[in-house]
């Protein structure tokens, strides 16, 4: 006979898949492009979240219901500590290497006083999947979406459990989480994908998911049922759900229009019944997947690993190593030992003790180790950025004050022929994950064209890229730099680049968009076509703005006639160049 465990100390598997959807979190913040489906670890824990919550409401709700917003107090204590320890110090941290936009990053923070990161962003943010890898708080979002729900839920659990009856209870969820589940696609084709994807409105039925899994996981207790197969049907089911779950967090796409029509609501489906499954005792695969201890170690450090993987990842990415392998070690490392630090220090003590007796029981001395360790290691990385920053500079410094040598003695070569064609030219483009929407467009108008694009790319190792490309870097040659579509340029490099290569025909694409993300690059782009002779602004921004046919109107992403436009201004762009009609105001 199956019985659904019911000591939450005992039921590792819950914490086990918690650790597995933060694991695929941090990988998608690594590397959105191999783990594209790993924002989906935020709605696997959302519905966990909805789960937990409902029972721990149920429990209480028949023995020490007035206790509630005590015992939610103490809950959020737990965590209180470790999450302004993690503000506090990407704060400062970011205020130190002189982040910009640094007042977003500041009302970020603030927004969490009042747990709306959510609302702010969806106000003020260009857009959370152009954005996210550029703020270290962004995260935020996620927790201000789940106590938002959890404050919500109690209020509403508090007047529905006055009728007794656990089976209205679980119609009055069934009709909230249609409602929310149909706002989402009206709210995708009215306002966006950002505002879809962070409003509480929207986000809702993955919660409520959680609180409907719990009241059927009461009200109709396995055991009453005697399947026929029972042995048989748990694992297949439970090795299902766990197929279904990896597939969508390698596979899903934020571009597919499939997720905000229905795709999050048979999402949460999956993570329904997968909880509903590894939470019967004789479920052994389940037991055997999700109690195995490095998920369930990862699942109790969930809480500080998700707080310091954000700012970890966006600090050691600002030091510059192009997503390399060097930069997934350093960050694992120092995520990890944040995480433990955190963890043992703060969070399980708090656990233990209540936060109160917590703070009594510091030892100030051992205290003062693991303190030191964690500046030490912040020194190191926040030094690391300022030497490569020096680096930068000096050579910034040594080329700049040779500009004018050069100048002088090479000028920029005019070109050696009239009426181009563009099927005949090759160039190369360079550009971030934005260009992988366009790269088969610019290849078949343009045959012969190099292209090199990377997700997240920010312009930090232009030349190590040219290095690649070692045709390119000769006298008259053309390239074409697309930056800012998935992360925040690094300007410094973009014009060392420049200045190192004083031959080339240089185009620089700006941004779509008037928002000030995108007005602080467009204006840095055009002042720096207009510094130096061999640099040209295609003027991308203003070809959008006075036609608004270009992008779908359902995904928001550019359609066959906006794909031909962006080709066929970057080919007018170089052809003008190349014939001589140059103009430095940017190409239109």
């Amino acid at each position: 006979m199956n019985q659904r465990i019911s000591d939450s100390k005992n039921n590792n598997s819950i914490t086990g898949l918690i650790g597995l959807s933060i694991i695929f979190i941090v990988l998608y913040h690594l590397n959105r492009t191999v783990f594209s489906g790993g924002f989906f670890g935020v709605d696997v824990l959302l519905v966990i979240a909805g789960y937990l919550h409902t029972n721990y409401l149920l429990r209480i709700n028949d023995h020490q219901g007035h206790q509630i917003n005590e015992k939610m107090s103490r809950y959020m204590l737990r965590y209180l500590p470790t999450l302004m320890i993690v503000i506090v110090a990407t704060l400062i941290i970011f205020s130190l290497m002189q982040y910009e936009p640094f007042h977003q990053l500041r009302n970020t923070a603030l927004s969490m006083i009042f747990i709306v990161p959510n609302w702010y962003m969806i106000q003020y943010h260009d857009g959370y999947f152009d954005a996210y890898i550029l703020e270290p708080l962004v995260h935020l979002f996620a927790l201000g979406v789940l106590l938002q729900c959890v404050v919500i839920w109690t209020f509403i659990c508090r007047l529905l459990f006055k009728f007794k009856s656990h089976l209205k209870v679980m119609q009055a969820i069934a009709f909230l989480m249609i409602i929310s589940a149909s706002a989402m696609p009206i709210v995708f084709l009215t306002a966006g994908v950002s505002r879809s994807f962070l409003g509480t409105d929207t986000r809702l039925q993955t919660f409520l998911m959680g609180a409907l899994v719990a009241l059927i996981s009461q009200q109709f207790n396995t055991s009453r049922f005697k399947f026929r197969y029972d042995k048989f049907v748990l694992p297949v089911v439970t090795i299902l759900m766990v197929v279904l779950l990896i597939i969508s967090f390698m596979t899903a796409k934020t571009t597919n229009i499939l997720l905000y029509f229905g795709g999050t609501f048979i999402f949460s489906l999956i993570v329904g019944v997968l909880i509903w499954s590894i939470t019967i005792r004789d479920n052994n695969i389940g037991q055997l997947i999700f109690k195995f201890k490095p998920l369930v170690l990862l699942g109790k450090r969930a809480f500080p690993l998700y707080m310091w993987h954000m700012p970890i990842i966006v600090l050691i990415r600002s030091i510059g190593f192009n997503h390399s392998i060097i930069e997934w070690l350093i960050a694992i490392i120092a995520i990890s030992v944040l995480t433990e630090l955190t963890y043992r220090k703060i969070q399980r003590p708090i656990e233990k003790l209540g936060f109160k007796n917590a703070i009594r029981s510091i030892n100030w001395q051992k205290f003062i180790r693991p303190a030191l360790i964690i500046c030490l290691l912040i020194l190191f990385i926040v030094s690391t950025v300022y030497i490569n920053s020096f680096f930068k500079d000096d050579i910034k410094d040594y080329s700049s004050s040779n500009t004018e040598i050069i100048k002088d003695e090479i000028k920029l070569e005019k070109p050696e022929y009239r009426n181009v064609n563009m099927k005949k030219i090759n160039y190369l483009y360079i550009g971030d994950g934005f260009s992988n929407d366009v790269v088969d467009q610019l290849k078949n108008d343009t045959p012969n064209l190099t292209t090199d694009v990377e997700v997240n790319r920010s312009g930090t190792g232009l030349s190590r890229i040219l290095a690649n490309h070692s045709e390119f870097d000769q006298r008259g040659e053309v390239m074409v730099i697309q930056l800012g579509g998935t992360l925040k340029p690094d300007l410094e490099s973009v014009e060392d680049f420049i200045i190192n290569h004083p031959h080339q025909h240089i185009f620089l694409i700006n941004l779509r968009g008037n928002k000030e993300y995108s007005r602080e690059i467009n204006e840095s782009y055009y002042a720096l076509t207009n510094e130096y002779d061999n640099t040209y602004l295609i003027d991308w921004n203003y070809e959008v703005n006075t036609n608004d046919d270009y992008f779908d109107e359902e995904s928001g992403q550019l359609n066959r006639k906006g794909k031909k436009a962006y080709s066929n201004l970057i080919s007018k762009s170089i052809q003008i160049v190349l014939e001589g009609q140059v103009s430095k105001k940017g190409f239109q």
